[in-house]
């Protein structure tokens, strides 16, 4: 019960970062989506059920400060948590950096085609979408762009305080 009110006091707290900070900040800035580097990195490296939990609450959070249809984000969130799971099981062996930054950059492109493709299907069955933020240099080259430096300093701080991901099959002396 307690970790699970820690998440959620963190969701809350990353969701009014990113809604008073970052979406305030100036342009390539506002492009970073702290939810979804969290997401990103909670599927790859922490643990899956975790990340579908932060997936759905932040989406959640964040839909209340969106303008578009009510769910695409949580959904949008949680389907990239989906395929960025099968996406690691199938072809990728280990969790590592690497692993986790070609993983951030399919999920933030893969996050972006499916909300934009969501809005086109909402668009179509009659549904009003708002295409304000329709600007694909910054949804396919700042977007992932910076959210990769956020997800390579969030496995930075995490690596140097935990020892989950350190090597320790190698020894240091040879």
């Amino acid at each position: 019960m307690t970790s699970f009110l820690l998440n959620l006091l963190a969701i809350f707290l990353v969701v009014i970062f990113q809604v008073s900070f970052i979406s305030a900040s100036p342009w390539p800035i506002n492009n970073i989506n702290l939810i979804l580097c969290l997401v990103i990195f909670f599927a790859v490296l922490i643990n899956y059920q975790k990340a579908l939990w932060w997936a759905f609450g932040g989406g959640l959070l964040m839909e209340l400060f969106s303008q578009n249809f009510f769910g695409l984000i949580t959904l949008g969130l949680i389907i990239t948590a989906v395929i960025l799971n099968i996406l690691f099981n199938n072809f990728f062996t280990n969790r590592s950096f690497y692993s986790l930054l070609i993983l951030g950059v399919i999920g933030v492109i893969g996050y972006n085609l499916l909300k934009t493709i969501l809005g086109f299907l909402l668009i179509i069955l009659g549904f009003k979408f708002n295409f304000y933020q329709l600007s694909f240099s910054s949804l396919f080259f700042w977007q992932p762009f910076l959210n990769s430096l956020i997800l390579i300093v969030i496995f930075f701080t995490f690596q140097f305080s935990s020892n989950r991901l350190k090597n320790i099959f190698l020894p240091k002396n040879f």
